[in-house]
């Protein structure tokens, strides 16, 4: 993915979930995440895959790489997997109506 593919993905990862989590951020080359539950972590293209990093102050505490942003939003984040959920079941209703 070249930068200016990165920026867009970036900016549409932001836009669609930034409601679902306390903070989401957009830095030059990775999002800013803090979940509900408080975990700290950066969420970055790398080599075809998103690497999802836990911080605590300067050490990384956890990586672990997903095939998607959602993917690592859903699972390592228990309060985005239910407003995820809940945004999905709202937008299907309205579908059916």
């Amino acid at each position: 993915m070249n930068n200016q593919q990165l920026q867009v993905e970036l900016d549409n990862v932001l836009y669609e979930f930034r409601d679902g989590l306390q903070e989401l951020s957009k830095k030059e080359d990775h999002l800013k995440v803090v979940t509900n539950e408080h975990v700290q972590a950066t969420l970055t293209w790398e080599n075809g895959e998103w690497l999802w990093e836990e911080q605590q102050e300067e050490e990384v505490e956890l990586k672990k790489r997903f095939p998607s942003s959602e993917s690592a939003l859903l699972t390592m984040s228990p309060s985005f997997q239910r407003w995820f959920h809940g945004q999905l079941a709202s937008r299907l209703s309205s579908l059916a109506q």
